[in-house]
């Protein structure tokens, strides 16, 4: 098991991954949780990155059921521990 210390650090990490992640904006003050201070910048900065993530896979081709069916099988296929 996990220390507690450990744990609540990674509670840290993953909020502002979520944070990042959120459409709505946060607004900050005085009264924000600590780790939200904390990591303001870096969330504004993780937010760039998944938006452009975003726009990156939308303006990709779209691939037919066919091809995505293919694709899923050769990969169930070839690496069976993947998939239990």
């Amino acid at each position: 098991t996990k220390p507690r210390i450990v744990d609540s650090c990674l509670s840290v990490v993953a909020q502002t991954f979520m944070d990042s992640c959120s459409t709505s904006e946060h607004r900050l003050g005085k009264d924000s949780p600590s780790n939200k201070l904390l990591f303001a910048k870096d969330i504004v900065h993780y937010r760039k990155l998944v938006e452009k993530y975003f726009t990156d896979i939308r303006e990709q081709p779209t691939v037919s059921d066919q091809e995505m069916n293919a694709f899923l099988a050769d990969i169930s296929r070839t690496s069976p521990k993947l998939f239990y």
